[in-house]
């Protein structure tokens, strides 16, 4: 069940992150910044029920997708929206 309200609670983000990137080919940190802020509580919660090895496949993950991200980035095949012609 906490699964589902997780992707209910990231959706909203994830539309306007869309609809801003479509718009303005932007998207503002402070939208990933309010996700991840509020977002914790999420993290918190597991915590608590799981305990600390709920921590360790979350920070693997958590490293390998900034990783990926990052790569991505910096081949210039994700990030900066592709201008309009």
């Amino acid at each position: 069940m906490i699964e589902l309200i997780k992707i209910l609670f990231s959706m909203p983000f994830l539309l306007y992150s869309c609809y801003s990137d479509l718009d303005s080919r932007r998207v503002s940190n402070k939208v990933w910044k309010y996700m991840l802020t509020s977002g914790s509580v999420f993290v918190l919660y597991e915590l608590f029920t799981d305990g600390v090895s709920h921590l360790i496949p979350l920070l693997f993950s958590g490293i390998i997708v900034f990783t990926v991200v990052y790569i991505l980035f910096q081949l210039g095949a994700f990030g900066e929206g592709m201008q309009k012609g």
